[in-house]
């Protein structure tokens, strides 16, 4: 069954952005039972949600209420949002809930824009925020939004918005936009891991490790290569230190093999040397670990500058060191 979901974010009693919302959801429903597609409409009112919406945004933690309200949009075949226009911009409160959704929780969803105002100089408000706001979210704003003034009610013009707006929605999410979008295209997206999103990838097994993205991860691999290899690594690195690994062995920290070079000057500490390329990249090293810049001999005059190798890692933006007896480190 279809699911139409209303977001309403008046805060009256009653409310006339709750009002106009009713009536478009409601012809929408019919709309889509005379195409043989029966669906329900579930209600979202943000007002009792705002202590909650107000704790998330500050803490991070999503009360159990405003979880519940979070997965009825992600589930939703169509959406209705509906604010009211205070001092020409959008309900904060409205702001606020859509700013704790997931980025991708909306992708592809169909939504039909709606706002009240006490002025038809509000009238571009949907335009300028709201149609912005969800093509951020990667939502599918259809094109006929409604908006209703205080003189609007009860005026022909109005029903006439809410049939060709309601028809634009009925007619999207019958023919499943949304699902043929999602099918096609949802590994194109960018995703929150074990998010809120519908299709969101709750474990590793979930991740499409043939996507675009995860290739350029892989080294750019082509489809189908060393997905084996990325997938343990991703699921060795979700594995803490000193945690058992599936097989039962315990995992070890991370040891960086890449050598580490630490210097340390033995006279002068304080002088600061201007190394000119390419010489700024190679230190010639003696059999007892000392190494010398070649371009601070030609700045001291011909003295010399100790620098005690000691270890891994670089010095700075060296790139390779000269050994001696010869040999070659890449850092």
């Amino acid at each position: 069954m279809t699911q139409l979901v209303v977001v309403s974010a008046g805060v009256s009693n009653p409310s006339s952005s709750r009002m106009l919302a009713d009536r478009i959801a409601q012809k929408s429903l019919d709309f889509l039972k005379e195409a043989g597609s029966p669906g329900s409409v579930a209600i979202i009112e943000l007002a009792p949600l705002a202590v909650d919406i107000a704790r998330a945004t500050v803490s991070g933690f999503v009360s159990e209420a405003l979880q519940a309200a979070i997965e009825r949009v992600a589930g939703a075949d169509g959406i209705v949002a509906s604010t009211p226009i205070y001092k020409a911009g959008i309900s904060g409160l409205f702001k606020s809930f859509v700013d704790v959704l997931d980025d991708d929780l909306v992708v592809a969803k169909p939504v039909l824009l709606v706002a009240t105002a006490g002025t038809a100089r509000h009238a571009l408000v949907i335009d300028d925020q709201m149609r912005p706001l969800f093509a951020y979210m990667r939502a599918l704003t259809l094109p006929t939004s409604v908006f209703a003034a205080s003189e609007d009610w009860g005026t022909t013009e109005l029903g006439e918005r809410i049939e060709r707006a309601a028809t634009e929605l009925a007619v999207v999410v019958g023919a499943g936009v949304e699902e043929q979008i999602a099918d096609r295209a949802w590994s194109a997206y960018q995703h929150q891991f074990a998010g809120n999103a519908s299709r969101a990838a709750s474990a590793v097994q979930d991740v499409d490790f043939d996507s675009p993205l995860m290739r350029l991860a892989a080294g750019g691999a082509a489809a189908n290569q060393n997905v084996t290899g990325v997938r343990s690594e991703i699921e060795a690195r979700a594995i803490r230190p000193g945690c058992r690994t599936r097989s039962g062995r315990k995992r070890q920290p991370a040891v960086d093999s890449a050598p580490e070079l630490r210097s340390k000057l033995t006279s002068e500490p304080d002088r600061r040397f201007d190394l000119h390329s390419p010489d700024r990249d190679a230190f010639h090293v003696d059999s007892k670990r000392h190494a010398e810049p070649a371009a601070v001999r030609d700045q001291l005059g011909g003295g010399r500058q100790g620098v005690l190798i000691g270890g891994l890692q670089r010095v700075g933006s060296v790139r390779e060191v000269i050994l001696d007896p010869s040999r070659h480190l890449d850092t």
